[in-house]
């Protein structure tokens, strides 16, 4: 089963998005952990964002390690810890080794990846104490809040369910302001608003 179409043209319409499909089921689940990295390393860069966003939703691995950055989890057994979840995520309980990313794999990763797939999830997470669940909580909140590549790639899943599109821009600072110039072909100048955060971090 597929996850994340959201951000991929619909089946039929795009030769990439649908090779890139094919290639999630078919042969990405039979790849070795050499084979992944390689695979990370070569192709994944090459990908626009929404395609990332579509990688993710599907490869908890790729997710885990590029996505969300922990590059501490760059380990052959993380890798095969996460094909198995993805292979049997329902009806098992999982023991592992205290240490050994079970937390981080199944809830830390696995939250996130759910949320991904589907912002409208709700989640429970339950723990033998209050402050072990708060603290994935925290982590998890912290994640979406300061992670800014991460969000690039989902953004539009928590603003509008059509297409995030990011147009071509040129910023540039004269004496005088600092001035944006941006490509909207067949966009009429006087239909345009502009706004800018509050915090000057963002304009629209």
């Amino acid at each position: 089963m597929l996850y994340g179409e959201r951000y991929l043209i619909e089946p039929g319409r795009c030769l990439r998005h649908d090779k890139l499909r094919k290639f999630v089921v078919e042969t990405l689940p039979y790849y070795d952990y050499e084979q992944t990295l390689t695979f990370y390393t070569a192709v994944a860069p090459k990908m626009t964002i929404e395609e990332q966003a579509f990688l993710g939703c599907n490869d908890r691995f790729f997710l885990l390690t590029t996505l969300l950055g922990r590059r501490d989890a760059m380990h052959p057994w993380v890798f095969s810890r996460c094909r198995e979840v993805e292979d049997a995520p329902d009806g098992h309980l999982d023991l592992w080794a205290r240490f050994h990313y079970k937390s981080t794999v199944g809830t830390f990763a696995g939250i996130i990846q759910e949320i991904m797939r589907d912002p409208e999830i709700t989640v429970c997470i339950l723990s033998c104490t209050q402050d072990i669940a708060s603290a994935f909580l925290l982590q998890i909140q912290q994640e979406f809040e300061r992670n800014d590549e991460m969000l690039r790639r989902f953004l539009h899943s928590f603003t509008s369910p059509e297409r995030f599109w990011e147009p071509r821009a040129d910023i540039y600072e004269t004496r005088e302001a600092v001035k944006v110039k941006v490509e909207l072909a067949g966009v009429r100048p006087d239909s345009i608003q502009v706004e800018l955060s509050g915090d000057g971090r963002a304009l629209t």
